[in-house]
């Protein structure tokens, strides 16, 4: 500095952070969902900023100068390791969008200006600021009133917690009609007696789905989905179908070899069946209650729902109206008692395979090898 002059001051210049910046990001991360930031500033202002939100030290730093002649796999490669961007144009905003939904992401893309309307619009949800450009505005799905970020990771809970209801109505429901269409197509191939009358089958449907998908949607748990929601509640359904069928067929016929009458062989299905049935919303995540006034754990939900759909079914079974209504007969107390072990058994089996994951990664292995097969069959045809 020259000699007559002096120092006054140190200015320094930094960017601005909104003070609810943080919590909306920790909040979307804790929802599962990987933030990341795509400007077109400098990587290294960029990633100042994002050292101060936490987000440098979980994933890198790209430049979009280094990006713009890699070809779409390697782009993509670096789109889902990397957590900042710099020097990103908006044609590879938009090509970065792309790579990741081809790699089966589900995107969302915020911006605010003119030069953001192209990767708004690739994205699969667009989110665009009340104070941005109306072209951008135009092109969006989302638009934020007075620019607030900090609603999106309650609208995100909000909407996994109804993608879940979705998918545990759905699962409920499609694993009592295959189980059941399993069980009418066994008892034909075998020459069995027709298993269920109209009332007993509306029995085991008001405790095993029409309750429990009303309780559900209410109790489920929300949370990220990685598949779609129809492979999702398929890969539960299915499995859990063959489960019950292949108890439930068995003591049917059982029944019947032994002597018992068709009348007392269908209640015994009946009963079998729906405590499997209500056994099986176990699988089901549920969330705890932990602000209304009677607090509850997930695990306490769980058994208190599992517990009155039993006593419920076993109040019909016991008293004459509700079994003259259903079409229900009499057992012995043995012969609940033998019913109730054996779905008991069956559940904790079930429970004990699904947190194993065994037939999930059954079914992953023959996709994955279905997938490999398919483009063979395909060359082998031309």
């Amino acid at each position: 500095m020259p000699g007559p002059l002096a120092p006054l001051a140190l200015l320094t210049f930094s960017e601005e952070l909104r003070p609810e910046a943080q919590a909306t990001i920790d909040g979307l991360r804790d929802r599962g969902i990987d933030v990341k930031i795509v400007s077109g500033d400098d990587p290294n202002t960029v990633e100042a900023i994002g050292r101060r939100l936490g987000l440098a030290r979980v994933g890198g730093t790209a430049s979009g100068l280094d990006l713009a002649d890699l070809d779409d796999e390697a782009l993509g490669e670096v789109a889902e390791r990397t957590t900042i961007f710099g020097r990103v144009d908006p044609h590879l905003k938009a090509r970065l969008v792309t790579v990741l939904k081809a790699r089966g992401r589900y995107v969302a893309m915020t911006g605010d200006g003119v030069n953001d309307i192209l990767p708004v619009r690739t994205a699969d949800v667009g989110v665009a600021m009340q104070s941005g450009s109306p072209a951008t505005r135009g092109v969006a799905d989302i638009v934020l009133v007075r620019d607030d970020f900090s609603i999106l990771p309650e609208a995100i809970r909000d909407g996994q917690r109804i993608v879940a209801a979705m998918a545990a109505t759905l699962t409920v429901l499609l694993a009592r009609t295959f189980y059941v269409l399993m069980i009418i197509v066994g008892s034909a191939l075998i020459q069995l007696p027709f298993p269920f009358t109209p009332r007993q089958n509306s029995i085991l449907a008001f405790v095993t789905v029409g309750v429990p998908i009303l309780v559900l949607a209410l109790w489920v748990k929300p949370g990220p989905s990685r598949s779609g929601l129809l492979a999702q509640t398929l890969r539960i359904s299915i499995p859990l179908s063959l489960g019950v069928a292949a108890v439930a067929l068995p003591v049917y016929a059982t029944a019947l070899f032994n002597g018992a009458p068709p009348e007392m062989a269908r209640t015994m299905l009946t009963t079998v069946a729906s405590f499997m049935g209500i056994g099986a919303l176990i699988l089901i995540p549920v969330s705890a209650d932990d602000e209304g006034r009677v607090r509850m754990p997930a695990w306490m939900r769980t058994v208190v729902l599992v517990g009155a759909l039993a006593i419920a079914y076993l109040a019909i079974l016991s008293t004459g109206p509700g079994r003259t209504f259903f079409q229900l007969t009499p057992l012995p107390i043995e012969i609940v008692a033998m019913l109730g072990a054996i779905a008991g058994l069956w559940t904790w089996a079930v429970l004990h395979i699904h947190r194993t994951r065994i037939v999930q990664r059954a079914i992953d292995l023959l996709i994955a090898a279905w997938r490999t097969l398919r483009p063979i069959r395909a060359s082998s045809r031309a």
